[in-house]
């Protein structure tokens, strides 16, 4: 997604908002946080993934790591063969 497709977006959908386009790091919660000038307990991270037809956005604390741990448990990552034997998908 470049970021004139997301500018594209918010002036159709959401003209009063404006994207922030920032030129430091924000790779990590403590970059991000600096880069921002908040705190690092005001960073939320983001996951998005597509599962079939559904498309699903998690948004979680940036310094909570327990939450992630016990998801990480119960998430078995998948490889890019099992993926596709699994969706019969192929590129």
């Amino acid at each position: 997604m470049s970021r004139e497709s997301v500018q594209a977006f918010f002036e159709v959908n959401a003209p009063d908002i404006e994207p922030v386009v920032l030129t430091d790091s924000t790779a990590t919660v403590a970059e991000a946080a600096q880069a921002l000038g908040v705190e690092e307990g005001q960073i939320a991270k983001t996951l998005a993934l597509k599962v079939g037809d559904e498309r699903i956005l998690v948004v979680m604390a940036g310094t909570g790591r327990d939450g992630w741990i016990t998801a990480r448990r119960r998430i078995r990552s998948a490889t890019g063969l099992a993926c596709c034997l699994r969706t019969r998908y192929w590129n």
